[in-house]
This record gives C-alpha cells, sequence and structure tokens, in this order.
C-alpha cells in the first residue's frame, strides 16, 4: 500500500539568481475567487528572485469576483510579481491553458489549479530542473495541512488521481502522472505537439497531452521536492460525477489513441463481472444501512431522543457484530494458520525433491568419472586400437 500523501513542506532549495524572465506561472480559472486569491498570494513568497517570473490568470469566463480579486492582487503584489489577466469566454480548462501558453512571456510554462497553494520553492525548482526543451517536470502535490484527509481521500490518491506511487523512475515519469496541477514544460514543446486537444472534455485533457509530449520524445521526470498543497477537499458524490465525465473523456481519448486501452484504465474494467460485483457490494451496503436504522432505533422514538453521532452508531455497531466477528477472525485465523502449514509441507516437499534431483546428478557426475577412468586404461585403448585396425 502506497504512503499517504503528507502535508508538510520540503526543505527550502537556494533561489534562482538569474534577473531574466525564466518562467510564466499559468493559472486557468473558474469562478474560484476566494481561492484564486490564497494560490496567487502563495506565489508572492517564493524562493525566486522576483522578475524572474510571471504570474498569467486565465479567466475561463467566471461570473464571481474574479476580475476584481486578480486587480487588488495586482495592486497588493505589484513589488513582488508581475501579474496579467486575460479574460475568456467560458470555454473550458485546456482552451484556457492554450490562452496562458499564448500570453505567457517566458519560455518555460509551469501549469498550476486555482485551488491550489504554491510552496516557497516550487518556482525555484522547477526553474532548476526545466531549463529547455526536452524535458518535462513533474511536481508534487500533497493535501493542504488544513484539510481533514478522510480514507476516501486517501483512498483516490493511491490510484485515481495524483498517484505519484505509480512511478517507479523518477528520470522516466509515467505520462498519466502528467498532472497540471504541479508541472513545467517549454513553450517550444507545447508548440511542438499542438498544446492542449480543446476538442477533449474535462478530466484527461492533461493525460492526453502528456502522452503526445512522451511520444514526441520529451523526457518526464518527477521531482518530489516542487510541491503544492491542494485545497479541495473530495466526497463520494461529487468525485463520482468526475469519474463519470472521465470515463466519457476516455471514449474520446481512444478514439484519438487506439494504443492507450490499457493505460486509461479500459482494459481493468472491462470484465463482466465488474458491475455484478458492484451490484452485490451495494446491496450489502443497502443491509448494513438497515442494520444501523434498527440500532439507532425508530423514527417515533428518535423524535423524543438525543441525536445518535457518528461515533455511538459505529460502537453499537462493532458490538452487535462482535459475536459473529470474533467467529470470523477465529475461522480467519485457523485458515491463515492451515496455509501456513500447507505452505511449510510444500517448501519439505520441494526441499526433499531438491536433495533426491542434487543426489541423483553427483551419483551421474561420479559414474561418468568412473566410466573416464575406465576408458583411460591401456588394455581397454589397446582393444579399440586393435578393432579400428582389423576393421581396415
Amino acid at each position: 500500500m502506497a504512503a499517504p500523501l503528507e502535508c508538510r513542506p520540503y526543505p527550502r532549495r537556494s533561489p534562482v539568481t538569474s534577473d531574466a524572465l525564466s518562467i510564466s506561472v499559468v493559472i486557468p480559472t473558474y469562478n474560484r475567487a476566494a481561492k484564486l486569491r490564497q494560490a496567487v498570494r502563495s506565489l508572492a513568497t517564493q524562493d525566486a528572485v522576483p522578475g524572474t517570473f510571471e504570474v498569467v490568470v486565465v479567466d475561463d469566463g467566471s461570473t464571481d469576483t474574479t476580475s476584481t480579486v486578480v486587480e487588488q492582487m495586482r495592486t497588493e503584489l505589484s513589488a513582488t510579481m508581475a501579474i496579467r489577466y486575460i479574460a475568456a469566454s467560458h470555454m473550458g480548462p485546456s482552451a484556457a491553458r492554450n490562452a496562458g501558453i499564448k500570453q505567457a512571456a517566458a519560455p518555460v510554462i509551469l501549469f498550476m489549479d486555482d485551488d491550489c497553494e504554491a510552496d516557497q520553492a516550487l518556482v525555484a525548482t522547477h526553474a532548476i530542473e526545466t531549463t529547455g526543451p526536452g524535458t518535462v517536470t513533474i511536481g508534487r502535490v500533497v493535501w493542504h495541512p488544513d484539510l481533514t484527509v478522510t480514507p476516501f481521500m486517501d483512498l483516490v490518491t493511491r490510484g485515481a488521481q495524483f498517484n505519484f506511487a505509480a512511478i517507479t523512475d523518477p528520470e522516466a515519469a509515467p505520462f498519466s502522472c502528467f498532472y497540471t496541477s504541479n508541472v513545467s514544460v517549454t513553450r517550444e514543446d507545447l508548440n511542438a505537439v499542438g498544446g492542449f486537444d480543446e476538442g477533449l472534455p474535462l478530466y484527461g485533457e492533461d493525460t492526453e497531452l502528456g502522452y503526445r509530449l512522451q511520444h514526441h520524445g520529451v523526457r518526464l521526470r518527477y521531482r518530489p521536492q516542487a510541491v503544492v498543497y491542494h485545497h479541495q477537499p473530495l466526497e463520494l458524490r461529487s468525485y463520482l460525477r468526475r469519474q463519470r465525465r472521465a470515463g466519457r473523456a476516455a471514449v474520446q481519448i481512444l478514439d484519438r489513441h487506439p494504443e492507450l486501452r490499457t493505460a486509461l484504465g479500459v482494459d481493468a474494467v472491462a470484465d463482466v463481472r465488474l458491475r455484478e460485483q458492484f451490484y452485490t457490494t451495494l446491496l450489502r451496503y443497502a443491509f448494513i444501512l438497515g442494520v444501523e436504522d434498527a440500532l439507532i432505533g425508530e423514527p417515533e422514538a428518535l423524535s423524543e431522543a438525543a441525536p445518535v453521532t457518528g461515533s455511538d452508531l459505529r460502537s453499537r455497531f462493532e458490538s452487535w457484530v462482535s459475536e459473529s466477528a470474533s467467529k470470523i477472525a477465529a475461522e480467519a485465523r485457523t485458515t491463515e494458520e492451515r496455509v501456513r502449514q500447507l505452505e511449510a509441507q510444500v517448501e519439505e516437499r520441494d526441499a526433499r525433491f531438491a536433495r533426491t534431483v542434487q543426489e541423483k546428478d553427483a551419483r551421474l557426475a561420479a559414474l561418468e568419472a568412473e566410466l573416464r577412468r575406465y576408458q583411460r586404461l591401456w588394455p581397454l585403448r589397446l582393444l579399440h586400437f586393435l578393432r579400428r585396425r582389423f576393421r581396415r
């Protein structure tokens, strides 16, 4: 099991010392004025020397106070960094990022989301790592320290999103980890592959771009010291909607790249039994809800009683199933012990078989050595000589 994402910053790196504009931080945004304010403000405390980077905010047709917030940030942080604001019609994040690429003044583009806050070393790290075409730097995304990381959020980051555990070689990261929450790439490489595909729906457009960049020969590298803090909790209901959109996007990506069936997870869900497993689990869950209803009490009685908290319900449920759970645990222990015994028997049998083979090989080797010795005796050699002589 992969370790859960941490919420602590990494040690600071030395600041960039060049005065040349080297990186444009492109942030697409839509109706998240409050979060955008925090994202931009986090960039004002970077180790990078002021003047070496700019911030390009692309407003994807927001109807809230986004434009006002950006104007306030421009005034407030004018001595620290340049902030540019691009107003666009609501066309989605791919179109917004492409607009940011066109307007960015630096040769390297660092993509960051509006619900993330930058670690102090973020820009400096990307500036050091992405110095020219042919290299992409993937940074790390961790949960913001202010969030309570639920078991569901932990589960998601071990597979569906921000799955950095899938990176076995930091020098050759998979394109599936090309997360636009924290990734830098040169404008030259982006232009070479055509930027983001604006025809793709949300969820999948970054993966598809990562694939095209890698296919173009660009090396994707992972640098966990380049950190952003994701300040957006995940809930099951909204994430199910996200996954449904991701499924739709996968169909369109496969139309463009049929070879990505496995990489997009389509092969993994092709088993027809998966739907049956889902319904079975759903029915069991509904049964558990009924048990919980009964343990809480009838609705009529609840109206006059104190509310039951989640911890109270969990305690009641665990007490109710304790006898059954103990029995299951005992059976599991018995099964595990039997498995260990069988494994020991198999190992012993394999060891006996190995010894027998070794003894047989040793005996054959001894017989072959004895035969070679007899063949070297002079009477046998003379006999062989005479036989060959008389045959002539």
